[in-house]
């Protein structure tokens, strides 16, 4: 029987009250602010080595020069230029070396407080010893690497072929709209696979992808919402150079942060709001299984 869209929606907003998902955003917030750097300093040195091996212009420098069309106004010039030089000096570091290396420990920082934070929504303890969740926050932050190098691989080709896809089908000089309409959609839907990714592995719990799908769209629709409903705002009604002077930048960067990292959260409560009114049972059981496995782990960690 489904349940009434208003008493979702009112537990919800109760339930993230109670897991303090305000606070959880602030710190997810200032964590991704603090791994932007070392994560464009990875993703250059990755971005050298795999246009090396395929004789292609390095995609790191073209995700930073495409941020304009996602940051919200008045974080694209600030930021690009920082991130230009932080590419163009670490560009042809090969991956070994120790500044990407340590780099990518400290972009895996901003993962590990996402892992916390879903512990916190499914209300599970973090049982999983050192050894097997640092890497797995690794490998998510290495998966977002990857994700991004190979949306702007793919997209080159595309913006190559478009002029002529287009003249084939007949439609003369609408390519740039083409481009623009189709990089806007694979964009959409790798966010909608990342928030996927994590609501999957993040938590020490078990979850089937039927009960995530739904925080997964509400994720991906409220990310694009609020991106465009900050960049409206800031364009119109926002004047943060007055306030913050030089530091604008940084402050509109850090708002949105915070609001995507809220309207993350929120998906991932939507999640378990749903999962628990559907079928309470088998979240139950999937909890128990979870707390079983950490006081498990807990004792053989003690002997």
């Amino acid at each position: 029987m489904p349940v009434r869209f208003a008493v979702v929606v009112r537990r919800v907003a109760r339930q993230s009250f109670d897991d303090d998902v305000v606070g959880l955003a602030a710190e997810l917030a200032f964590r991704f602010f603090l791994a932007l750097f070392p994560f464009a300093i990875f993703l250059a040195a990755f971005g050298g080595l795999v246009a090396s091996n395929l004789n292609i212009e390095n995609p790191a420098e073209q995700i930073v020069l495409a941020l304009g069309d996602v940051l919200p106004k008045g974080t694209g010039t600030l930021i690009q230029s920082q991130l230009r030089l932080v590419v163009t000096h670490n560009a042809g570091a090969a991956l070994t070396s120790g500044s990407a290396v340590i780099a990518l420990i400290l972009a895996t920082g901003g993962m590990n407080a996402v892992i916390k934070a879903m512990n916190r929504v499914y209300k599970v303890p973090e049982g999983r010893p050192f050894w097997r969740r640092y890497p797995m926050a690794l490998l998510l932050t290495l998966v977002a690497v990857a994700g991004l190098m190979a949306a702007f691989i793919l997209y080159g080709p595309l913006r190559i072929l478009a002029p002529q896809i287009t003249n084939a089908l007949g439609l003369g000089q609408a390519s740039g709209a083409i481009v623009s309409l189709l990089s806007t959609a694979g964009a959409t839907t790798l966010v909608g696979l990342a928030a996927l990714l994590v609501y999957r592995v993040a938590p020490n719990i078990q979850l089937p992808i039927r009960m995530l799908l739904p925080g997964a769209v509400l994720a991906t629709l409220g990310w694009l919402a609020t991106t465009f409903a900050l960049d409206f705002y800031i364009a119109n009604f926002g004047n943060y150079a007055n306030t913050y002077g030089a530091l604008a930048g940084v402050a509109i960067l850090l708002i949105w942060f915070y609001a995507s990292a809220l309207v993350f959260l929120v998906a991932a409560v939507l999640n378990e709001v749903l999962h628990a009114t559907s079928e309470p049972a088998d979240l139950r059981r999937r909890r128990e299984d979870s707390s079983r496995e950490a006081a498990s782990a807990s004792v053989a960690g003690q002997e």
